[in-house]
């Protein structure tokens, strides 16, 4: 696991409280990111977030295996009472929601991460993209 930046509110700051963790490339990795996520908000006094942040980190985790077929690294960050949660693997096609029909078994997880994230995004850069959504207090 990689601490990014020291918690800024115990220093004074205005900068984000950044964790990270690396992942490989592997079925069983959404649910070792998803553990991550949440054991990071608990320990950030946000488990009022663990709920939607949970179906989003596997969401993006599970994208990045299935549709990537790469590892990835998870960043949560918290800044002004906000959680971002973002996914950098190693393709460059951005992901874009489907209108999935009644009876499909996929294609619903990306308009799911848009329901309930006050936003979300993607950022294409160097070898990769990173896939991120916001989650705010009460905006679920």
């Amino acid at each position: 696991m990689t601490e990014t930046r020291p918690d800024a509110r115990r220093r004074g700051g205005d900068a984000p409280i950044v964790r990270a963790r690396t992942f490989a490339c592997d079925l069983r990795a959404p649910r070792a990111a998803r553990h991550f996520l949440l054991v990071t908000l608990a320990g950030w006094g946000r488990a009022d977030l663990a709920g939607d942040g949970a179906l989003v980190v596997t969401e993006l985790a599970t994208n990045a295996v299935l549709h990537a077929r790469s590892g990835f690294t998870v960043a949560v960050s918290l800044r002004h009472g906000a959680v971002r949660v973002s996914v950098r693997d190693a393709a460059r096609l951005e992901p874009a929601p489907r209108r999935p029909t009644t009876l499909a078994t996929s294609g619903r997880g990306l308009r799911m991460v848009e329901a309930i994230s006050h936003g979300w995004g993607t950022t294409v850069a160097g070898e990769g993209k990173a896939v991120w959504a916001e989650l705010r207090p009460g905006e679920a």
